[in-house]
């Protein structure tokens, strides 16, 4: 009697495992690695879909460097400057990337010259920003170096500083070109023409208002070094900045 209730007590023990978790942890030790792999694999491939289908994609990258301030809210409730200047650019433009929208991007940086710092400091009640001058003056570098925009609006002092580099290589391609035979535009020098030249300027009151009248159009270079980094699409963001490019100046 008493060996019977140890053999109970010590059955009561005893516990059997499924016959499914048995194949699931035998699954787990020869493939745990590949399923990791998998599951990965699968994360990545969902998330760049997603990315994908949210992406929008950009016909024309054009880049605003002056000492205007183009602001992108408007406390009276009106459209602000930077949506409507967009909307004046966008006329010259077009839906070159063919998925039935024109979209571009401006990108403003903010620039003073020496003379215009001094006049603000000079001023009292008004105070220069240096901080921000800085900020906006490392990512103009950037920009300008390998940056895929190549249609750059610049005040005199911008386009004077990044005319040509310390070696003496220009960074902007001959303007004239791109215009056609017979024009009235006022050239600034061979790789800049003066905005308030252009038909832009001439057929745009937002453009009159928001942007200097002594602004500069020019046209980067497309160097060796954002072919290298751009490849086919750097070539296409080129040939979109040089149509934009013609339309503005009359074509």
């Amino acid at each position: 009697m008493e060996e019977n209730n140890k053999n109970h007590e010590y059955g009561s023990d005893i516990k059997i495992k499924s016959p499914l978790v048995t194949k699931l942890e035998n699954f787990w030790y020869h493939y745990k690695w590949h399923t990791i792999a998998a599951l990965f694999i699968i994360v990545c491939v969902v998330v760049c879909s997603v990315q994908a289908c949210s992406r929008v994609n950009i016909d024309i990258h054009i880049m605003y460097a002056g000492n205007r301030e183009i602001s992108r809210t408007s406390a009276d409730g009106d459209t602000p400057a930077y949506t409507r200047l967009k909307n004046a650019l966008s006329a010259y433009t077009a839906d070159y990337d063919g998925d039935g929208l024109t979209t571009l991007t401006l990108t403003t940086y903010f620039s003073l010259s020496p003379a215009e710092i001094t006049e603000i400091e000079n001023n009292p009640g008004l105070e220069v920003n240096h901080t921000l001058l800085a900020e906006d003056a490392e990512a103009m570098r950037t920009r300008f170096s390998i940056g895929e925009y190549y249609l750059c609006f610049m005040s005199p002092y911008v386009y004077g500083e990044y005319r040509e580099t310390s070696d003496g290589v220009m960074m902007f391609a001959p303007i004239e070109k791109y215009a056609p035979e017979e024009n009235e535009l006022e050239y600034y020098d061979t790789y800049a023409v003066k905005l308030s030249s252009t038909k832009l300027y001439k057929n745009s009151p937002e453009v009159r208002e928001i942007l200097p009248e002594d602004t500069l159009i020019a046209i980067r270079i497309n160097s060796a070094m954002a072919s290298v980094f751009g490849g086919a699409e750097n070539a296409e963001n080129y040939a979109h900045a040089e149509d934009m490019l013609r339309k503005i100046l009359g074509e």
